[in-house]
């Protein structure tokens, strides 16, 4: 993350995707969290002088198993905990949705930490039918 702050400068990036990584066989929830935690203590500081923001996103378990912050609430507990304003909640609606969750209902509850907001439909092919997050009525509802 330091290597990738230092390039994000260079190339006056001011927002990067920290993605928290998928939990190891046999790790406990408690040791899945510490980890991204203190990665992101670690680097918060310097990503925050370097005014670059650290995105915090949940990805659903069903395109990545295992991955540790799966929901909207797991991805807004690091960014909690870890309580450094370089450090933000980047809203997926498209993992919200194959999550079950509602990405309206995220935003509106945790709005104060979002800074980023990624819109995709849920696709074909998967165990959620397409359209029923559509970018549409995400973009519209919240802008209504």
């Amino acid at each position: 993350m330091r290597n990738a702050i230092v390039l994000a400068t260079r190339f006056g990036t001011p927002k990067l995707n920290a993605l928290v990584g998928v939990v190891p066989e046999g790790v406990t929830d408690e040791q899945a969290q510490a980890t991204p935690v203190a990665n992101l203590n670690s680097v918060a500081p310097l990503a925050g002088d370097a005014g670059i923001t650290l995105l915090v996103e949940a990805i659903n378990n069903v395109d990545i198993p295992r991955y540790w912050a799966s929901t909207v609430a797991e991805a807004v507990s690091l960014v909690e905990t870890v309580n450094h304003p370089s450090v933000r909640l980047q809203l997926d609606q498209y993992h919200a949705a194959m999550a079950g969750e509602d990405a309206i209902a995220c935003l509106r509850k945790y709005f104060p930490l979002v800074a980023h907001i990624q819109i995709a439909d849920v696709r074909a092919g998967t165990n959620q039918a397409p359209g029923r997050s559509p970018s549409a009525r995400f973009s519209t509802k919240w802008i209504a």
